[in-house]
């Protein structure tokens, strides 16, 4: 709390911004490409994608969107230091709630099913189904239903519910890990443009944490019904206002993803609140 009242008072762009300017719109926290862990829109399957120490003896999984997949590198980190298995199931526009969602492959104009996110439903809780892992780790970035609009609140807190509850079974619990704030809708508040021009003034670079806060609510109001954890991640990033610089970490890649820079200097609040060192010494 204090470094993030510091960051809303400051002025000028730190000389030591972690990462750059000009290395800030590839700092994504996901899976390298490389892996084939990370699903584009038309993949429904990925292949195994163990990572943090592939020799533990308990396994976590990653499952979501991309609001999922930036945590990967920080949790990659934290798995491989407490030898835990990490499996990765993200999709890129596909949220983990069992709804349909709107057609993105068609990002501009998105009006039918996306058919391809269904399958990966599919695919995802039946993978999750036969490696039985200790703890999921679920995470998602409120999005559209077919016809470019957003889902109810009602509709957004059941999808999650289905997953949940088709998730939890002896021995494997799961975690809601609430989504990040995001612009509302106005995607120059955040682009690294903004703090470029802004380098003396990187106050007008900011967000606030209203928007989506009722997604959120549902969200974790889902993880209650099921009697599993929900971690409200906003305390990480704002106070009245979400600053785009927090300390000298550039604090988002893009106007809805955190960098992965910032992920990992959040190692310390995401182990103690997932459990991850109590699941690993257990």
């Amino acid at each position: 709390h204090v470094l993030i009242g510091q960051a809303i008072g400051a002025s000028r762009l730190p000389p030591d911004l972690a990462p750059s300017l000009a290395a800030l719109h590839n700092d994504f926290g996901g899976p390298a490409s490389g892996t084939g862990c990370w699903a584009n829109t038309l993949e429904t399957s990925v292949p195994s994608c163990v990572f943090g120490d592939p020799q533990g003896s308990k396994t976590v999984v990653l499952y979501g969107d991309s609001h999922a997949a930036m945590w990967f590198n920080a949790l990659d980190d934290i798995t491989q230091k407490d030898h835990l298995r990490l499996v990765v199931l993200t999709k890129a526009a596909c949220g983990a709630g069992l709804l349909h969602f709107g057609n993105s492959v068609g990002w501009g104009n998105p009006q039918g099913e996306y058919a391809e996110c269904d399958a990966w439903h599919r695919f995802a809780l039946s993978r999750i189904q036969q490696i039985h892992p200790s703890l999921v780790i679920v995470s998602q970035e409120v999005d559209f239903a077919p016809g470019h609009r957003l889902f109810t609140l009602s509709q957004w807190r059941n999808g999650l519910e289905a997953t949940l509850r088709r998730i939890v079974s002896p021995g494997t619990t799961a975690l809601v890990l609430g989504d990040i704030p995001i612009a509302e809708w106005n995607v120059g508040a955040l682009f690294p443009r903004c703090l470029s021009i802004n380098a003396q003034a990187i106050h007008h670079c900011v967000t606030f944490p209203a928007f989506g806060r009722n997604y959120r609510q549902a969200e974790a109001q889902a993880a209650a019904n099921v009697g599993v954890r929900y971690v409200n991640v906003i305390p990480w990033f704002c106070l009245n206002k979400c600053p785009a610089v927090i300390g000298h970490y550039a604090v988002y890649m893009d106007p809805w993803h955190v960098s992965a820079t910032y992920t990992r200097f959040l190692e310390p609040l995401l182990v103690k609140s997932t459990g991850l060192e109590q699941l690993s010494a257990s």
